[in-house]
């Protein structure tokens, strides 16, 4: 007996370092997320098929670790939460930040980035923290 509550106490703890872990990993490429895409905003000699490869490469990988996420299984519903605000947030970057970027239209682009995609990144953020308690 002694040794099943040993084996459940480590994966428990091991769980949850994976857990911290991606939610840290998270957040950090939230962080370069946003970074890539304000510095196309504000820097219109960034406006390269380059710098719009590293915005959309970057959103990628924050799509693919939230994927790989690992989680307590009474904590689905709060998962998916992340997972769906995350996808709204890159379907407006794609389908209209970005696009206002390349056209000129900076206004529209801070406005969209600056507000709801901002609490979109907030939010997740802030749900992967909650994920982990």
């Amino acid at each position: 007996m002694k040794l099943v509550v040993a084996v459940f106490m480590v994966l428990t703890f091991f769980g949850e370092v994976v857990l911290a872990d991606s939610c840290g990993e998270i957040k950090g490429g939230i962080v370069t997320v946003r970074d890539s895409l304000i510095k196309m905003l504000n820097d219109k000699k960034l406006r390269t098929p380059e710098q719009k490869k590293l915005v959309k490469d970057t959103s990628d990988r924050v799509t693919m670790l939230i994927d790989q996420m690992t989680y307590p299984a009474e904590k689905k519903t709060d998962y998916e939460k992340i997972k769906s605000e995350w996808a709204m947030f890159k379907k407006i970057r794609e389908e209209q930040v970005v696009p206002y970027i390349e056209a000129g239209r900076d206004e529209e682009a801070k406005k969209l980035a600056q507000g709801e995609q901002k609490v979109r990144l907030m939010n997740v953020m802030k749900w992967c923290g909650e994920l982990r308690k």
